[in-house]
């Protein structure tokens, strides 16, 4: 007898790739590019089992003004686009569990900074 759970979806993990630029790493994962197709995502499908995150999400997140590319602090107030970051925080701030989460930002400020916002987040609502 065949196993129909592939067939039918039941048991498929579901990842999601966050970037602007880079392609997934494999045809198991689903990429969106913005803020906006991560929100989207999420509200429509809800939580995959794995997300993994870049920061940055439009070339203004790599050319701060102070010329820069690796800032200690990062302007968030001053970008017009959202980031990875921003990602992040609306998920937990929407109470929404990750089950497993990556960063595979080039951006260590970026990264470190989402690292903060989901590990707090999970022991929140843990």
């Amino acid at each position: 007898m065949a196993d129909n759970r592939a067939i039918q979806g039941v048991g498929r993990i579901t990842k999601l790739f966050l970037d602007d630029t880079r392609p997934a790493p494999d045809a198991s994962w689903t990429v969106v590019r913005s803020y906006d197709a991560f929100v989207r995502y999420i509200t429509e499908k809800g939580v995959p089992d794995v997300i993994s995150f870049d920061h940055d999400l439009h070339w203004e997140h790599c050319y701060p003004e102070s010329g820069e590319f690796a800032e200690k602090v990062i302007p968030y107030d001053k970008y017009k686009i959202k980031t990875g970051y921003h990602c992040a925080k609306w998920l937990i701030a929407n109470g929404h569990k990750l089950k497993e989460w990556h960063v595979h930002s080039s951006n260590l400020v970026g990264a470190a900074n989402i690292e903060a916002v989901l590990s707090t987040g999970e022991k929140e609502h843990a």
